[in-house]
């Protein structure tokens, strides 16, 4: 996959790339979600939501990056390959939803997978754009759902807190749909810009020096303009705060990407950084045992050695299952179910020959 002899970072390199910044935000969230009740001080609570929402949309633009380099990247699918990949998509994103429902009954953190499926789902239209289009999108989306938002909290139509479970969504669906997509802590709708930032960076010519270097100072200059702007304005109306802390969630996500592409084309780093590497890989994995874990309640008491224990216990558990079985579980069943997708529609695709 190489594109020539100059030293270019070959398709490999830019998957792990990949797969370290969905492992930092992976932890990064963890970290969240561990020390967001600290004491009930609104401080450390405050600043966990911050870290929650910023490594939140870090995950959903490499989701999105992901989708858009499953998709051909800068080469898109073209013909048969276009409906299988887009139908094998659809069937892990509905794998991810069913998995986030089945989560759903902890009430010690606020599950991503259900929103994340639902976006990869309606995403899956867009694959066939080009990146100008996709950012237009994203644009437009970003200012259109903080308007939503806000007119749907001035209506009172809050929707229900807490996690999305089976039992939940069969009993007052209304409360829950508005919830999920407008005003829950991890908004369809907002995030729908996040995603499609990320298909529409995954659409660029990754292997290029200049275009990541043109993601680091974008992400970091959004950023930038989101402080200043947050710093000037007034406390209302608060549809611009939350135009302005989307924007800033964006550019650090951006800037992350930018970050983390530059370093894998250090060997020393990506030696370095290979254990969040690895996690990366099993995110599905580990972010479901870490859930699971905080529902027990272990250690909930002494958070700096519950994140400890969880961070080192994740990077020890991705480091030894990448070297000696391979894929995550969680994946590995994903995938599976995804592989016997892709087989029927390929055998049904497949034009019949007469002997």
């Amino acid at each position: 996959m190489s594109r020539s002899e100059r030293g270019v970072p070959t398709r490999r390199t830019r998957i792990e790339g990949m797969d370290l910044a969905r492992g930092i935000a992976l932890l990064a969230m963890m970290a969240a979600d561990v020390f967001d009740q600290v004491d009930d001080k609104p401080p450390p609570g405050a600043l966990a939501q911050t870290v929650r929402s910023d490594a939140a949309a870090a995950f959903v633009v490499v989701a999105g990056i992901s989708l858009a380099l499953s998709f051909g990247g800068d080469q898109p699918l073209h013909g048969r390959g276009r409906t299988v990949i887009r139908a094998v998509i659809a069937v892990q994103a509905v794998l991810i939803v069913v998995i986030g429902l089945v989560l759903g009954f902890s009430n010690h953190t606020t599950v991503i997978l259900t929103s994340y499926g639902l976006l990869c789902l309606l995403t899956i239209p867009l694959l066939g754009c080009r990146p100008n289009l996709l950012a237009r999108i994203a644009a437009l989306v970003m200012v259109i759902a903080p308007l939503i938002a806000t007119a749907t909290l001035d209506s009172g139509a809050a929707g229900s807190e807490g996690n999305l479970t089976f039992t939940s969504l069969i009993v007052g669906p209304s409360g829950w749909i508005t919830g999920l997509f407008v005003t829950g802590s991890y908004p369809v709708l907002s995030y729908l810009a996040f995603i499609i930032a990320g298909m529409a960076i995954g659409r660029l010519d990754l292997s290029s020096v200049q275009a990541v270097a043109r993601l680091f100072v974008g992400g970091l200059a959004l950023v930038v303009v989101g402080l200043v702007c947050r710093l000037a304005l007034p406390p209302d109306p608060p549809v611009w705060h939350s135009f302005v802390h989307n924007l800033e969630s964006l550019g650090s996500g951006v800037g992350l990407v930018g970050v983390v592409l530059l370093l894998v084309r250090i060997p020393a780093m990506t030696c370095l950084l290979r254990p969040i590497t690895a996690a990366g890989t099993m995110a599905l994995t580990l972010y479901s045992g870490y859930v699971l874990i905080l529902a027990t309640g272990v250690l909930e008491n002494m958070r700096v050695e519950q994140y400890l224990v969880l961070l080192v216990g994740a990077l020890l558990f991705a480091v030894s299952w990448r070297r000696f079985v391979g894929e995550g579980p969680l994946e590995t069943l994903v995938l599976e179910l995804t592989h016997c997708v892709r087989r029927v529609l390929v055998t049904q695709n497949r034009p019949n020959r007469m002997e």
